[in-house]
């Protein structure tokens, strides 16, 4: 089992006739995230049917929601967006998050 621990932050420019006006960072802070390292990581923007299901919560009819999804929008931008899918609550999230990537 690994811990890995996810880290970003978010920067807000502004500006007047194209200037910077100044920068602020703001550091947000994730939850360790433990992961099971003999379970493949799923690329949500490529995966099939067969390979969302490897995932802990997705069954065959969430696999379909989140295909269906990236078919309607396009590739997903951020791994928290496939909460926008129908059945993907914050508990699935929480359990997916450390075996889910884009690309």
């Amino acid at each position: 089992m690994a811990v890995f621990v996810v880290a970003c932050a978010v920067v807000t420019v502004f500006t007047i006739r194209n200037e910077p006006q100044y920068v602020r960072v703001i550091p947000m802070e994730r939850p360790v995230v433990e992961v099971d390292e003999s379970i493949e990581m799923v690329n949500i923007n490529t995966a099939s049917s067969e390979e969302l299901q490897t995932l802990s919560g997705i069954g065959e009819v969430i696999a379909e929601r989140i295909i269906e999804y990236r078919e309607q929008y396009g590739y997903f931008l951020y791994l928290e967006e496939i909460m926008e899918v129908s059945g993907v609550g914050a508990g699935v999230f929480e359990r997916i998050r450390g075996y889910i990537y884009i690309e």
